[in-house]
């Protein structure tokens, strides 16, 4: 615990510290959800007959804090021991435990208690996610049955569930997401499966205090990705994916939260580009897995949020462009100012008549002075104005590069990756947008122009559509954005060892995201 957020202290009570040298409070993989009223602490995970508690399944340890913020939790014996046979019983798993990263609590603002599960087992068809929820007036001791929220159907992709999270919003509403796959088949298994990410607000009838009543919920299940955001295993065999070549390039990165309007806001790992550092391949996966992690948030824009009322948003409709507000492209980010070099006012693609050109568009407020601009970033020398977008798998871009001489180049192609081995096998993963050339600079040589006739700039990269996948009337581009980027040395340059030492280009400033269609 903390009293300026900056020095922390065991905020456990230990009240023979003279004897206890192993007591640790009964805990979860997922956060806690902490009593904005009373301090308390709730900490859920599965727990079994061999640990110590009377049956199998879901249980909560609560700490409460005394007078001076500590906190001593169900599970304390008082003699420096542990007694789970104190804790809360939330629910029995009996298809299996309810710790398949992860079993997340959180508290609505009704002070009810929610909490989300996957259960682990060695069929994939019990492998589904579940939510129960508890009142404050039962002491958060009493919760509902549990209510299973994912469907466990081929049909829509979601058959078998893993990675839950969970955020609550006003009195009985919760949000469950999870990755759902579209076999039936062992997460850690190599069968070629799609994952999705889904979720499903869930609605606990509530009394006219804010409680839930506990009558049974209703719920609505969405798919959320608009395309597989992973291929193939997910492997949940710890140390064991070493030995099976198990690929474990989600990292865990997952979770779902709310703006202001109730609208739900989910951040996933989009791995679908498949990209493996060169010379590897997706055929041998021994260490280095497909998938450079693209770090995605989806935000709901329709239909009821987390606080009961309507949200509304931009749609996924393809457009052929967006705008993007001045004066945001500060360096340092922190307490800097705007660097008019490095300010995106728009991103716009279109195609030439006869489909055989993709224009790329930017306009930045002032392109007509790179040595000023790179001269105002540290350690810069060179500007880059990226456009990127994903078709299909793959992740394509369009780009102008300039150095202090105002020698500008055109480019495009695939976007590349390198990868940094450790703990969790080689990841992360840096994407790189590289030069034309020879060896890592495998971009393509595009037409391209930039016009200061009037303020801001207008940059143009008439990119050749055999160079970016030849894209048609019918291919949708998804996610494009536009970014202005310092940075040290060329992309084409980069290297692991340049990766690992973070010299990477510095992004300024960008607007994103749209989809976008040849009408």
């Amino acid at each position: 615990m903390s009293t300026d957020g900056l020095n922390y202290v065991n905020a456990t009570v230990d009240v023979t510290p003279t004897t206890s040298t192993s007591y640790s409070p009964f805990g979860p993989d997922g956060y806690p959800a902490i009593d904005q009223v009373t301090g308390k602490v709730f900490q859920a995970a599965g727990c079994t007959t061999n640990n110590g508690c009377t049956s199998s399944g879901l249980w909560m340890n609560i700490g409460t804090p005394d007078a001076s913020g500590k906190l001593r939790f169900l599970d304390d014996n008082g003699a420096g021991g542990q007694d789970l046979t104190k804790l809360v019983h939330i629910a029995d798993t009996p298809t299996g435990s309810p710790d398949t990263l992860f079993s997340v609590l959180s508290m609505d603002s009704g002070r009810n208690l929610e909490v989300v599960w996957t259960v682990s087992n060695s069929n994939p068809a019990l492998r589904q996610t579940f939510v129960s929820a508890s009142s404050a007036a039962s002491g958060w001791t009493l919760w509902t049955a549990p209510v299973q929220v994912s469907d466990g159907s081929t049909a829509t992709g979601d058959a078998t569930n893993v990675f839950p999270w969970l955020k609550a919003g006003g009195p009985g509403r919760a949000d469950a997401v999870w990755y759902g796959s579209d076999k039936l088949v062992d997460p850690s298994s190599h069968n070629n499966q799609s994952w999705n990410v889904f979720m499903s607000q869930v609605v606990f009838p509530t009394n006219a205090a804010g409680g839930i009543t506990g009558a049974a919920p209703s719920s609505q299940l969405v798919k959320v990705t608009p395309h597989p955001m992973h291929y193939d295993d997910v492997c949940l065999q710890g140390s064991a994916c070493i030995a099976s070549q198990g690929n474990r390039n989600l990292a865990d990165f997952f979770v779902v939260n709310i703006d202001n309007s109730g609208a739900a806001e989910i951040v996933y790992d989009d791995t679908s580009n498949k990209l493996v550092q060169a010379p590897g391949t997706c055929t041998v996966q021994v260490a280095d897995h497909c998938g450079a992690g693209v770090i995605t948030i989806a935000r709901q824009s329709s239909g009821l949020g987390l606080f009961g009322t309507k949200v509304s948003g931009p749609s996924n409709s393809p457009v052929s462009g967006l705008s993007d507000p001045a004066g945001d492209a500060r360096y340092a980010v922190i307490g800097g100012s705007n660097q008019p070099g490095m300010d995106i006012r728009s991103s716009q693609l279109s195609f030439s008549p006869n489909g055989s050109t993709l224009n790329v568009t930017m306009q930045v407020v002032d392109l007509a002075h790179p040595a000023t601009t790179i001269g105002s970033i540290a350690g810069a020398t060179n500007v880059q104005y990226v456009t990127r977008w994903q078709m299909g798998n793959t992740v394509y871009y369009a780009a102008m590069e300039n150095n202090a001489a105002n020698q500008p180049i055109f480019y495009a192609g695939a976007m590349k990756t390198i990868d940094l081995c450790s703990v969790s096998a080689c990841f992360p993963h840096v994407m790189t947008y590289p030069e034309p050339g020879t060896g890592t600079f495998t971009g393509k040589t595009e037409a391209g122009s930039i016009n200061c006739t009037s303020t801001p700039c207008t940059l143009t990269i008439s990119v050749k559509v055999g160079d970016v996948g030849g894209p048609t009337a019918s291919s949708l581009l998804e996610s494009v954005g536009a970014y202005s980027l310092a940075a040290a040395l060329q992309e084409g340059a980069e290297d692991n060892a340049a990766a690992e030492s973070d010299t990477v280009p510095l992004e300024i400033d960008g607007v994103c995201c749209y989809n976008f269609r040849r009408r």
